[in-house]
């Protein structure tokens, strides 16, 4: 997948829209269209604030992080339920989840 391929399959898994991450990174949402048809990518500047509004690697976007692409769709969903977390809670399934697989 392109940039904006892997920016589209984010969006799609965390529930959010092109307009919504065009407004927060001060794009214009047609660039979505545009890139992918052209399979460009944006100034590194705009890649590393998309990149952040999903709240992942920027690699991920590139396409150079595989392993993450590929993960099991369990795992995805722990992802996106533990962005939605406060710190204290994170912690304490951090603990658990070490707990768990015997450290």
């Amino acid at each position: 997948m392109n940039f904006w391929e892997n920016v589209e399959f984010e969006l799609d898994k965390q529930g959010k829209y092109k307009k919504e991450l065009a407004q927060a990174v001060g794009i214009n949402a047609s660039n979505f269209d545009k890139g992918k048809a052209r399979n460009s990518i944006p100034a590194a500047d705009t890649a590393l604030k998309i990149a952040r509004f999903l709240k992942v690697p920027l690699e991920l976007l590139l396409g150079m992080d595989e392993s993450r692409v590929a993960l099991r769709p369990q795992i995805a969903e722990l992802e996106l339920l533990l962005n939605r977390l406060n710190d204290s809670d994170v912690q304490h399934l951090a603990y658990i989840a070490a707990r768990l697989a015997g450290r």
